[in-house]
């Protein structure tokens, strides 16, 4: 009688544990925008009402899998480098609507041009879309050598630059150059 007790009690322990399990992941603070330094995080507030950062829980459950290989314990929304200058670590938030009927996204760069968060010269917005960004997620790439797949025109980078990319379609990279960024589709 004790062991079919516990024979029964199994699988509803298993799920307890799957399930808590699951709700620790989707509640991981590594897309919170409080891992942001303090001065961004309240310009993000302030500027961007009624936008959030993407979270990988975004995604589809498909590119989920494929964000978590490729780039595990990494937020799809917020990535950092030296996109502006190899001496400033400067930080990238993609930003969807909070509300989910509606489309769009926003890729933003926030620069500290005297080591000080000033908030009229620290938002750069680098991309925006109208259409759905369902797909789309942020990462830093090192400098290096990138070019177009149609052509052999290439450009050489000495910061970082700030891929986007709409999973399994197209990729687009962007540098620092002549105080803007210049976009460089690098796949489709």
């Amino acid at each position: 009688m004790y062991m079919k007790s516990i024979l029964l009690a199994f699988p509803f322990f298993f799920l307890l544990l799957t399930a808590r399990a699951a709700f620790a992941e989707q509640s991981s603070p590594i897309c919170a925008i409080s891992v942001l330094p303090a001065g961004i995080s309240e310009i993000v507030k302030s500027n961007f009402v009624g936008w959030r950062i993407k979270k990988t829980e975004d995604l589809d459950p498909y590119l989920q899998e494929l964000w978590k290989k490729s780039k595990p314990n990494r937020c799809p929304g917020i990535t950092s480098g030296h996109f502006l200058d190899m001496a400033k670590r400067t930080f990238a938030v993609l930003l969807v609507p909070e509300t989910p009927d509606q489309k769009g996204y926003k890729v933003v760069v926030f620069a500290e041009p005297d080591g000080k968060l000033q908030t009229t010269q620290a938002i750069i917005v680098v991309d925006v879309k109208d259409q759905g960004g369902e797909d789309i997620v942020i990462y830093r790439l090192p400098p290096g050598v990138y070019s177009p797949p149609e052509n052999d025109n290439r450009i050489r980078s000495h910061l970082d630059g700030l891929q986007v990319e709409r999973m399994e379609v197209t990729t687009t990279v962007y540098f620092w150059r002549n105080n803007h960024f210049e976009g460089l589709r690098t796949s489709d």
